[in-house]
C-alpha cells in the first residue's frame, strides 16, 4: 500500500485536529499500522510490522496484538491495538499495560 500521508504537511496530519479524526479512523479499519510521532503527527499508514522470528503469540493473542506487542518492544514506543472484536490494548516495552473491551 502506498503511504497516504507522504507529501502532506505535518499540520494536516495531526491527530490533535478534529477534522482529521474521521480520516484517521478510516485508516485504522484497514490492515497495517499507523505511526505517529511524539507530537501526534501521522507519518505512515497501512504498514506491516515484521515480528522477529521466535516471537511467540500469547494465549488468545492474534496477529494485530502480536505485532503491537513486538513493535512496542523493538521501537521503545507505545503501541495501541484495536482488534476486530472490540478489544483495545495498550502495549509498552512489549508488555500489556491497559485493556478495555468495547461492546
Amino acid at each position: 500500500m502506498l503511504n497516504p500521508f507522504k507529501g502532506h504537511r505535518a499540520e494536516k496530519k495531526s491527530i490533535l485536529l478534529d477534522e482529521n479524526h474521521e480520516t484517521l479512523a478510516e485508516f485504522a479499519w484497514l490492515d497495517g499500522a499507523i505511526f505517529f510521532n511524539k507530537n501526534g503527527v501521522a507519518s505512515d499508514a497501512g504498514r506491516y510490522i515484521q515480528v522477529p522470528a521466535g516471537t511467540q503469540p500469547k494465549y488468545g493473542e492474534g496477529g494485530r496484538h502480536l505485532a503491537a506487542r513486538a513493535i512496542s518492544q523493538l521501537a521503545d514506543c507505545v503501541a495501541i491495538c484495536v482488534s476486530s472484536s472490540g478489544k483495545i490494548t495498550l502495549y509498552v516495552n512489549g508488555r500489556e499495560r491497559y485493556k478495555v473491551r468495547l461492546n
